[in-house]
């Protein structure tokens, strides 16, 4: 499965059910899921890479976006560059909600799931997309957008399609990331580009509990730092295939040609060396603690070859 749906169904308790979603509905008002300035900067360096890397413009390539999510951001702002552009997930797409939206949304994604993207639409969609048409300095059509309902380990695409791969904070939700990682490398074209960003398990957000989601800015004052990697008291409601960076690094040069690798490290300042002592005697390294994310740069593999 490309992945799981974010809400787990893993038993978690209604009560930190209910505080997740408060969680979401302030990560929302403080624009930390929706930050268009962010949204933008980081889709300026994505185009970026692709005029370095490729040497071609984005404009007109074949792009697949590979996770593209509720708010469908990248997928949007990559049409709007005027790249053929496709986004891919398991779960309906809610930029847009109509009756038939939401029906299709309960169904494919669950209640709990539906009613927190009705929700968010209607709270803060519309402020959202205005601020993202703002600094993107251009207008932006959500209609007419590619979007499919896609397997990432068994993608409905013709061998070499995509000129750009791009995949952000979605390779952890996803359970067979060797099979994911020879779809992507299948459906990209000799020369093109893959840009893949898993969020790390082992990292102090790498839990995914909202609390911990910046933590050199706002550390929690009531879950414990690495509660995941601990006692687990605090579960996010989704699913995590709790890969260390080693196990990714093992995949991606398995399967593609890794070009180049970017971290993004956080928490060191909450790191003391007590908790080092226990999380590295628990099988986790150092640097397994403070990477947060790994950006890999990837090419196509070809028959034969190694990275």
């Amino acid at each position: 499965m490309t992945r799981r749906s974010t809400m787990s169904g893993q038993g978690i308790p209604l009560v930190d059910r209910a505080r997740s979603a408060i969680n979401v509905f302030r990560a929302h008002r403080r624009s930390q899921f929706s930050n268009a300035e962010a949204a933008v900067r980081h889709h300026r360096n994505m185009v970026d890479l692709v005029r370095d890397h490729c040497g071609c413009s984005i404009e007109g390539a074949r792009v697949l976006d590979l996770g593209c999510g509720q708010q469908v951001t990248q997928t949007l702002l990559f049409h709007a560059d005027g790249a053929s552009v496709t986004g891919i997930d398991t779960e309906v797409p809610t930029h847009r909600m109509t009756p038939g939206v939401f029906r299709q949304s309960w169904q494919q994604n669950g209640p709990e799931r539906a009613v927190k993207s009705l929700a968010r639409h209607v709270l803060f969609d519309s402020a959202f997309y205005g601020e993202l048409a703002r600094v993107y300095g251009h207008p932006l059509d959500r209609s007419g957008l590619d979007l499919r309902l896609e397997d990432a380990t068994a993608m409905r695409f013709e061998d070499d399609t995509f000129d750009f791969v791009y995949s952000m904070a979605v390779f952890e939700h996803i359970e067979d990331v060797e099979g994911a990682v020879r779809e992507v490398n299948r459906v990209l074209k000799p020369g093109g580009l893959a840009v893949i960003t898993p969020h790390l398990f082992p990292s102090i957000s790498g839990g995914h509990n909202l609390e911990w989601s910046r933590p050199d800015e706002a550390p929690s004052p009531r879950v414990p730092a690495w509660d995941h990697l601990r006692e687990h008291r605090f579960p996010a409601n989704t699913y995590l295939n709790r890969w260390k960076r080693a196990d990714y690094d093992r995949a991606f040069r398995n399967g593609l040609t890794v070009v180049e690798e970017l971290m993004e490290r956080e928490g060191e300042s909450i790191l003391t060396p007590e908790l080092e002592t226990e999380l590295t005697a628990a099988g986790y390294t150092r640097d397994d603690l403070l990477t947060k994310t790994v950006m890999y740069l990837c090419r196509k593999k070809s028959a034969g070859t190694d990275s």
